[in-house]
């Protein structure tokens, strides 16, 4: 609150009219952006492309839905963006929701999941000074009649400015926190740890998540939740045949997620030199991509490694992995874990973050990060016992139907707009029922302990 960079005393509008205009794109068809100075203009991220639509901007507290809009401002897409998408299409009629981002092709990839949805492009916050466009993202909020705003964050350390335009546009905000490490800017944890006390929840995607939440922002127990993230249904999961095993390849492991350092992926390069006979597929895209080439040409295994980018359905592939490594040096609790357990596939991932929280003994292996001897060791003996693959895919998918469903993960959301906004549903909550599963049912609030704030 106390960074003079941010005006918070100021005029809210912050004489938007008097600033430029910003656009994306080039020729025909440009995409018009929301900009200091202009009306934001919203468009729907149908199969047809972008499509201009006109909304109300009016909030009314007896309107049947509750209109949520969900902040979004990342450049790319990974785990925290596909999670994003799987919730916007599994969110029901209770829900009317908006998306405001600031990447044209991220915003298609996740309203993807909900043809029509109503989307605003605003240019990017650049840094704590940047107060022009902070304030093109408040006035986009208010233009929306947001009711509650979901900040979608890939990490703790950011989603900061989201905070801030739905404090400026008076609006309550959920902080939802899909990875956790140290911060090394320690202005920036200061900023984030003020202005944190600003939000109204944060969400944890993980007990490791919340817990760290609570630690790292300092803000008071009673507004941290944990709600786990969840798969949409798949059919064959019953019977543990959703790849069928004549699809497998009985010595192919695959990882798929963003190229980036802390994923291992170099780790798992460097195991599979001691497992013979084993291939790797690596689905995925970024800034690590041609390091991890080069590296894999290095260790000679050119012909065992496949890099196939990214896919938008990276299951299809074919012939099918019999076994997914996740071999993070650091997660909360990424998705393909759960999906790769949906799918009837057993998980050797590192044991870093919330990841233990849903690799049981029965459904995966469980290493030590950075300990590449460790991980050939877990792949080795996996490979080598086929019937001990398909026992432990089957147990993965009947616990990801059982504890990580989509439907109960948007119902759990559901009710914790509603409760942020003052307009809890009729039997809603976000404490677990009596009898739930610790990490099956319900959102967790995290307990506080005696005598805490």
């Amino acid at each position: 609150d106390s960074d003079p960079d941010l005006h918070l005393d100021s005029d809210p509008d912050l004489h938007l009219d008097r600033l430029p205009a910003v656009t994306s794109g080039g020729g025909s068809g440009r995409t018009r952006l929301a900009s200091c100075g202009h009306r934001p203009h919203p468009f729907s991220a149908g199969a047809q492309g972008l499509h201009f639509n006109v909304m109300s901007g009016r909030r009314s507290a007896t309107r049947d839905r509750l209109r949520v809009a969900f902040y979004l401002d990342s450049p790319e897409v990974g785990g925290a963006e596909l999670f994003l998408r799987s919730l916007l299409g599994s969110l029901d009629r209770r829900i009317e929701p908006r998306l405001l981002a600031v990447d044209e092709a991220v915003a298609r990839e996740v309203g993807s999941s909900r043809p029509g949805l109503d989307t605003v492009l605003v240019p990017p916050v650049r840094g704590r000074g940047d107060v022009r466009h902070l304030s093109a993202h408040s006035r986009a909020l208010r233009q929306l009649g947001a009711d509650v705003v979901h900040v979608n964050q890939r990490h703790v350390w950011v989603g900061q400015y989201g905070w801030l335009a739905a404090r400026l546009a008076r609006l309550p905000a959920v902080g939802v926190v899909h990875g956790v490490f140290p911060h090394a800017s320690e202005s920036q944890r200061i900023l984030s740890i003020t202005l944190a006390h600003g939000v109204d929840r944060f969400v944890g995607v993980s007990h490791f998540a919340a817990d760290a939440i609570e630690a790292m922002l300092k803000v008071p127990r009673r507004r941290v939740v944990t709600i786990p993230n969840g798969v949409a249904g798949v059919a064959g999961v019953a019977d543990g045949a959703v790849v069928p095993v004549a699809e497998r390849d009985p010595r192919l492991v695959a990882v798929v997620g963003r190229l980036a350092p802390e994923k291992g992926v170099d780790v798992l390069l460097a195991a599979l030199s001691a497992v013979p006979g084993c291939d790797l597929v690596v689905v995925g895209d970024g800034p690590e991509r041609t390091r991890l080439e080069e590296q894999a040409v290095a260790l000679g295994q050119a012909g065992r490694v496949r890099f196939v980018g990214w896919r938008s359905d990276p299951w299809a592939l074919r012939p099918a992995p019999s076994v997914v490594v996740v071999p993070s040096r650091r997660d909360a609790a990424p998705l393909v874990v759960l999906e790769a357990m949906q799918r009837a596939l057993p998980v050797v991932a590192s044991n870093v973050g919330g990841i233990g929280e849903l690799v049981g003994a029965d459904t995966g292996v469980l290493v030590q990060p950075d300990d590449a001897t460790a991980l050939a060791a877990a792949l080795r003996s996996l490979l080598d016992q086929p019937a001990r693959l398909v026992a432990m895919g089957r147990r993965a998918a009947e616990r990801a139907k059982a504890e990580f469903g989509l439907e109960a993960m948007a119902q759990r959301y559901t009710d914790l707009y509603h409760e942020v906004a003052g307009r809890p549903l009729a039997g809603g909550r976000v404490a677990p029922p009596e009898g739930a599963p610790a990490m099956g049912g319900w959102a967790r609030r995290v307990p506080a302990p005696p005598g805490s704030a």
